[in-house]
């Protein structure tokens, strides 16, 4: 009776300390654009709360860390915005564009990593405006791509390095690593140049309007695939344009990859929404 007894109260505790400090990621909810039935502004506040209530669920140790990683890497990246030139065929009109994205500082803010695709379809390259998360706007060359391949890359792969000439703020030491299949990791980005405030409201900050010092959005997901690397976001809302190139992080804030690509895959007997990743562990040398 006694060791029944035992066993029973241990059962108890067992399911105690799993409802206290275990939370279930299919608990939470991930939000798909769904186009005209809300405000891209909308969509990514509802996405951030839902990220909060995840973190927000966790033991205070576990938040504590998670949120230090958070608040680490999102002042390491940067808004980018490319103003372009289009020349219609049979028109007589130059049509401007800008075309959004996101990039990560590292080696103390000398570099920046974003995703080639953002300047492949710029006809005519008038100007590149980049912001740091505190509001400041950097001085910044593009690297030629040739001398700083290696033998494992090729000119097409999804990347590019970015100089930072601009005085060096204090910004984080972000380290690359290696991703593992299972791990939960952290997505940033800025959609269409927009940033959380204060109060996490997702506000737009572009070189045409005031200037202001926004973080950049998060979505929580998990690694599925490590060659090539994919993600499976499981919290947050879906990544719109803007935030190609956003760094990904696992949750001791190594940075394993940025984004480049959305698309559907068939994955355990399911049709998922995934995202594509380009590894930084080839770029170690610059870090």
């Amino acid at each position: 009776m006694r060791i029944i007894l035992v066993q029973f109260t241990g059962l108890i505790f067992c399911l105690l300390f799993i409802k206290c400090n275990w939370h279930p990621v299919n608990e939470y909810q991930f939000l798909l654009r769904q186009e005209k039935l809300i405000t891209i502004e909308d969509f990514h506040t509802n996405g951030q709360q839902l990220v909060n209530n995840y973190i927000n669920d966790l033991d205070s140790l576990s938040q504590s860390d998670i949120r230090a990683v958070i608040d680490e890497t999102s002042n390491a990246c940067v808004r980018i915005e490319i103003k372009s030139s289009k020349y219609p065929a049979r028109s007589p009109e130059v049509i401007t564009q800008s075309i959004y994205g996101t990039g990560v500082l590292f080696n103390s803010g000398s570099f920046i990593l974003t995703s080639q695709h953002l300047f492949d379809h710029v006809q005519a390259f008038d100007d590149m405006n980049i912001q740091d998360v505190f509001g400041n706007q950097l001085e910044t060359k593009v690297i030629e791509k040739e001398s700083v391949i290696n033998d494992s890359q090729t000119e097409y792969d999804d990347w590019v390095i970015i100089k930072n000439l601009s005085e060096h703020q204090n910004y984080p030491s972000i380290y690359p690593g290696k991703a593992n299949v299972g791990n939960m990791v952290y997505i940033f980005g800025y959609p269409e140049g927009m940033g959380l405030d204060p109060n996490d409201r997702v506000e737009r900050s572009t070189s045409y309007s005031e200037v202001k010092s926004l973080k950049p959005v998060v979505t929580i997901g998990k690694i599925i695939n490590t060659d090539p690397l994919i993600i499976k976001p499981v919290i947050g809302s879906s990544i719109t344009g803007g935030m190609s190139g956003g760094p990904v992080v696992n949750e001791e804030g190594i940075l394993i990859g940025i984004i480049t690509a959305s698309r559907y895959i068939s994955f355990e007997d399911k049709t998922i929404l995934t995202y594509s990743v380009t590894g930084v562990m080839e770029f170690d040398s610059f870090f």
